[in-house]
Parts: structure tokens; sequence; C-alpha cells
């Protein structure tokens, strides 16, 4: 597995969200951090860096971030989210949004928070919840023991973008990743299935599995098909009438990689199903019988994903017996 795993995505909805940040409570009030506070805020952060905290829950006197265009005390107060979740760990800041992470007997991980800085300006009244669950579900991975097993291996759906640059940085380290073209803008990428993250696997990884590049797709396919959930909707008329929300599985993308298995929702629409993945953990469905049915899954696309930790596509994918077309 490469160093960098990347953490579980978080869909939410605004009723899981609750529409409110954590705060940090002193007696019986909430106190958000102000601009007049940061710099206190910095360096009590530098402090948490510094000092093993025990274990108590990173959520356990969380402060909401400060004014979100400071990139500076953002990282800041993330570093001390995972100085506080990995106590026996050094945390160092390297750059905006960038931060090293040392482990006793581990070495050096890189932590990008590029994504959860992302979904933070998008949604700020639930940055501080994001940013937490993605402090937890990192310091989960970083914790796991080293090596991967077959078992662990996973299919996952992910944009060509992300294949391309995953590509350019593993190639120094191992090789390129394993993965094959899903539809358009869609790759399938081997992925190791670890605590609160997914790992991409790399040629290195398969030689630790005696798997050759060729073999090792049909074992990610497997494990990922035998640990789905059932394929049902998590919500219905979700985020309007007519459309289904699939979420609450980090591998919910990885059902398009099988669309015999959306035989008996396509038939119960008439054979007229579409469906988009808007999220690394979610999917979008409904009838594509109306004129305006592709715009308005698209649009239901947009805001999933723009609600999203780890956006995915917006395209609509229409079921046919044979597989999946691009809906026009």
């Amino acid at each position: 597995m490469t160093p960098e795993a990347e953490p579980l995505a978080i869909f939410s909805t605004a009723n899981d969200i609750g529409g409110t940040a954590r705060r940090r409570r002193v007696g019986s009030s909430f106190v958000a951090f102000g601009s007049g506070q940061r710099m206190a805020a910095l360096a009590v952060a530098v402090v948490l860096v510094a000092t093993p905290l025990g274990s108590r829950s990173v959520a356990e006197d969380a402060p909401v971030s400060a004014d979100l265009s400071d990139v500076a005390f953002f990282t800041a107060h993330a570093a001390a989210l995972f100085a506080k979740a990995l106590p026996d760990a050094k945390v160092e800041v390297r750059g905006p949004l960038s931060l090293a992470i040392d482990l006793p007997g581990q070495g050096r991980r890189s932590a990008a928070l590029d994504s959860v800085y992302s979904f933070c300006l998008r949604n700020p009244k639930a940055c501080e919840q994001g940013l937490v669950s993605h402090v937890q579900s990192m310091a989960a991975s970083f914790a796991a023991p080293a090596g991967i097993d077959r078992s662990q291996l996973r299919a996952i759906v992910r944009r060509a973008a992300m294949v391309e640059a995953a590509d350019k940085a593993y190639a120094g380290r191992g090789g390129a990743t394993i993965s094959e073209e899903l539809i358009g803008d869609l790759w399938i990428m081997c992925a190791q299935d670890l605590p609160g993250a997914v790992g991409i696997v790399n040629a290195a990884d398969l030689a630790k599995l005696n798997l050759s590049r060729e073999q090792a797709l049909a074992p990610c396919k497997q494990n990922v098909a035998a640990s789905l959930r059932p394929l049902q909707p998590y919500r219905r008329d979700y985020p309007w009438p007519g459309v289904n929300l699939i979420t609450a599985d980090p591998y919910a993308p990885s059902w398009l990689i099988f669309p015999e298995r959306w035989t008996a929702i396509a038939e119960s629409l008439d054979g007229d199903l579409l469906v988009a993945a808007p999220a690394n953990d979610a999917l979008i469905y409904a009838s594509g019988r109306d004129k305006d049915a592709v715009a308005a899954l698209a649009k239901a696309a947009d805001f999933v994903a723009a609600r999203a930790q780890k956006p995915l596509s917006r395209t609509v994918l229409r079921w046919t017996p044979t597989g999946w077309e691009e809906a026009k």
C-alpha cells in the first residue's frame, strides 16, 4: 500500500449533520474562535503537536476552525487534532494543508488536507465534524499493522484524473496503480481496505501477494462484491422526490462495476434506469422515463457532490442489459 492512504469519504445529509459545527465548550457556553483568538489558538496547537495528550477522542474540546481563509490556522488546527489522536507520533506542518507524521517504528507518513479543506469551504457549518472524522479515519489507518493481505483487496471507482495522478506519484515507489477503464471518466482501481481508510495498491504490493497485474483485478472485484451492502436505497426521495440515495458504505460506487446486479431495480423502473456517482461513498438513481430526467439527475448529482467530503462524478449513466452507457 502506498504511504498516502485515502481517508474514507464522508457524505451526510442535513439531518445527519444537524446543521451545526462542533464547538469547544467552556462552562455552559460554546465558543467559536474569532480573529482575535487565532494566535492563542495557534500557540495551543503548537503545544499539542509537541506534547502527548493521552487517548481522549479528538472530538473532545475541538474548537471551530476560525476564518476558513486562514489556511495556516486550519493546517495548525488539523495538526493539533492529529497529535491528540496519535499521542506517540511527531506531527509537523510541512506547508499549507500538508502535514508529516512520524510514527515510532513506521517511519514518516504524509497527510494532505486538501480534500477536507475543500469540504469545509463548501460546507462551513459542518467543517469541524468533517475535519474530526477525517483525522480519526487517517489516524486509524496510520496505526494499522503494515503489510497487505489478499482479503484486504477491494475494487474502487475513481476518476481518470486521480488514476493519472496516482500513477505519476507512485512511479518511483513500486510502479503504477492497478486500474482499468470503467466508462467515460470513471476507472476501476485496486485498493487495500484499511481501518478508516482506503489504500491505493501498486505493483510493489502485488509482489508481496504473488499476483501479476493481470491477475490482481479479479480478486479486487470479487472481494468488493462480497463486502458490499445490499443494493437498496439508504434514503428515498433525496435530494428531492424521485431520486434515491445509496450511501453509508465507503465502497458504494463499486456497484457500478456490476451492472447485472441492477437488473431488478431497472425492471422496477420499466427498464429505464439512470445512475450517478457524485461522491466516493454515494450513488443516486432515478427513472429515466421523463424527457428532462437526465438533466434532473445531473442537478441532483451536483447537489450531493457539493455536500460530500470527496466528490466523485456528475456524469449520468444509463443502464442497459449489456452494461452502462453515458446518458445524453
